[in-house]
């Protein structure tokens, strides 16, 4: 298992990294449909923090290194699920 992810470790990272941006384009292409057409611009800055940890999870060879942008994608994606079920 170690080999298929060090092998597809850009592949992986790359696809979430894809996903965010996505999610970005998203929020921007979206905001004329909102209640408040400025919202766009806070949930993408709240989104570009997990950019930063999958290009350090993608470029970092330290495995703890890796596990802490882990750990620290986890924290931020469990913050996004809270505040979307405290405002919805």
């Amino acid at each position: 298992m170690h080999e298929f992810f060090e092998s597809n470790r850009l592949v992986i990272f790359g696809t979430l990294a894809a996903g965010s941006l996505s999610g970005m384009v998203l929020n921007y292409a979206t905001r004329a449909i909102s209640a408040h057409p400025n919202d766009w611009i806070r949930v993408d800055v709240m989104i570009l923090p997990t950019l930063a940890v999958i290009a350090v999870a993608a470029c970092a060879k330290p495995q703890w290194l890796q596990m802490s942008a882990a750990c620290v994608y986890t924290v931020v994606t469990l913050g996004f699920f809270a505040n979307f079920a405290v405002t919805n």
